[in-house]
């Protein structure tokens, strides 16, 4: 996937997606069981859809939260090849 067709979400479309209150969503990145969003700028971040998919996915499944958690360290070592940053800057 190149960064060009990298489709983004802020987080009003992840609340869409997910179903989970704001509140939910800082806790389960907080637990490792959400991906960090990227920092687009200084007042602006979102997250990639393809991560939002994949951990829907996994919660469709039943994946226990050991699995969701080794899924986020996965999908922040693919934002790596992207050159994405996180939220807080630092760079997967």
């Amino acid at each position: 996937m190149s960064p060009e067709s990298l489709e983004l979400l802020r987080m009003g479309a992840v609340l869409k997606k997910t179903g989970r209150s704001r509140t939910a969503i800082y806790a389960a990145i907080e637990r490792g069981e959400m991906t960090k969003p990227c920092r687009l700028g200084v007042r602006c971040s979102a997250w990639p859809a393809y991560e939002v998919d994949e951990l829907n996915a996994a919660a469709i499944r039943g994946a226990e939260p050991a699995e969701v958690r080794e899924l986020v360290k996965d999908l922040h070592e693919r934002r790596k090849t992207l050159g994405l940053r996180t939220a807080n800057g630092d760079s997967q």
